[in-house]
């Protein structure tokens, strides 16, 4: 069963909009150039709150991911997290009709 991890992010006020765009130019990449890497997805909440999705073949690269995005939270977003709320699990069920995504 594949695993997920999934990071509820309080960022500063309106700065949503440019996490985004740092994680797509940059986080994506990273996440695709590792071992067990399915889909990254993130979805704005708020202008101050993006929720971050990630699946992952095994448990223990679902895991890894935490430390992957921590390290470039702190390379590429300066000051603008407020605070990580981390959540791991198996992906119960998804469903999809087309390819999601750009």
């Amino acid at each position: 069963m594949q695993q997920v991890r999934v990071a509820v992010y309080t960022l500063k006020p309106g700065t949503a909009d440019e996490v985004i765009r740092r994680a797509e130019a940059d986080l994506v990449g990273r996440f695709r150039s590792e071992v067990g890497f399915v889909a990254y997805g993130l979805v704005k909440t708020g202008d101050n709150a993006v929720i971050s999705l990630s699946i992952w073949d095994l448990a223990d690269q679902a895991t890894a991911a935490v430390q992957i995005a921590a390290g470039w939270e702190q390379e590429s977003l300066g000051g603008m997290v407020d605070a990580v709320e981390n959540h791991l699990g198996s992906l119960a069920f998804f469903w999809a009709l087309v390819a999601i995504g750009r």
